[in-house]
């Protein structure tokens, strides 16, 4: 079971290898699927993701270093925000990648930019939704310790971060790629 597991993470590491060829006098050569823009002019969108996503990653780091008593406390709220942590960076490096990729862009970095943006802005908005619930609900069970400043601030955070994933969402839904041979 452990080989065909091997087996599979290497087929994953050189999927991309089989995209190049050396010719006999050294020089590389991608002949592999290339992706453009069906769009010509998709630069102010892909600077309007950058700007969002960027934007919810600084709410979560922000929020994180609020000393909010759901964070240490609660797992609804504790663990969709970690992974909304490491999602928004995910979201954030794919947008600056897609910013700075040549068009037409190779397959690989189709792949970790512009293909990402979907999937990983709708689980960034999923778990920080969740973790907007899981304190609200945690603030309004716990009334008794009272409602202070960084609860107010972190709930905002949380709900801006999902809606501007929301926002990445629907802007990369508008981004249509076309692919064509090399």
């Amino acid at each position: 079971m452990a080989e065909k597991k091997k087996k599979v993470r290497v087929k994953r590491l050189y999927e991309y290898a089989r995209d190049y060829t050396v010719s006999p006098d050294g020089k590389v050569r991608y002949h592999g699927l290339l992706y453009e823009y069906e769009e010509p002019d998709c630069a102010p969108r892909l600077r309007r993701c950058l700007l969002s996503s960027a934007i919810a990653a600084a709410f979560m780091v922000l929020s994180g270093l609020l000393p909010v008593v759901s964070m240490r406390f609660s797992p609804f709220v504790i663990f969709p925000y970690g992974i909304a942590l490491v999602v928004s960076a995910v979201l954030l490096v794919s947008c600056v990648r897609a910013v700075r990729a040549q068009v037409p862009m190779q397959r690989r970095t189709y792949d970790t930019s512009s293909g990402r943006f979907l999937p990983v802005s709708a689980v960034l908005g999923v778990c920080a939704a969740v973790c907007f619930a899981g304190h609200l609900v945690y603030v309004l069970t716990h009334l008794f310790l009272g409602v202070t400043a960084p609860d107010v601030i972190f709930a905002v955070a949380q709900g801006c971060a999902a809606a501007l994933a929301v926002s990445v969402a629907l802007q990369s839904r508008k981004l249509r790629c076309r692919s064509f041979e090399a």
